[in-house]
């Protein structure tokens, strides 16, 4: 098998020291942003540090706070709140206070059911 071989294109001397010049342009405003990238990292880094640093005391905070306690048993400092509170311990129906609440409870929900009675009926003879 015989090679044969392309005749090289000839690249024009001018062109060569233009890709030169700008390859080092490219190069040179990569330093400077490199530059400028650490710069911002540092500061960046340096402004957030006071909020991490809040929030990791926070988190060691509570987390001291759980291992002295037992189990929540003694507890002390602020209360939790009663989104909290309630989340955690089984929903149970509350007795009333006393049998005339009952009764007064019992009255006041029959009331209701009339009045909704009453309310469907006017609806189903003004619809009908």
């Amino acid at each position: 098998m015989a090679v044969t071989r392309r005749p090289r294109k000839r690249v024009a001397a001018g062109s060569i020291d233009e890709l030169k010049t700008v390859v080092a342009a490219l190069i040179k405003e990569n330093q400077q942003l490199k530059r400028k990238l650490a710069l911002a990292t540092a500061t960046k880094a340096a402004s957030s540090s006071t909020g991490s640093a809040r929030a990791l005391a926070a988190i060691v905070q509570k987390v001291q706070r759980a291992l002295t306690t037992n189990a929540g048993s003694s507890r002390s400092g602020r209360r939790r709140s009663a989104a909290s509170a309630g989340s955690s311990r089984a929903a149970t129906t509350r007795k009333p206070a006393s049998p005339e609440t009952q009764a007064k409870r019992l009255a006041a929900l029959a009331r209701a059911r009339e009045a909704r009675a009453a309310k469907k009926s006017v609806a189903a003879e003004s619809g009908a």
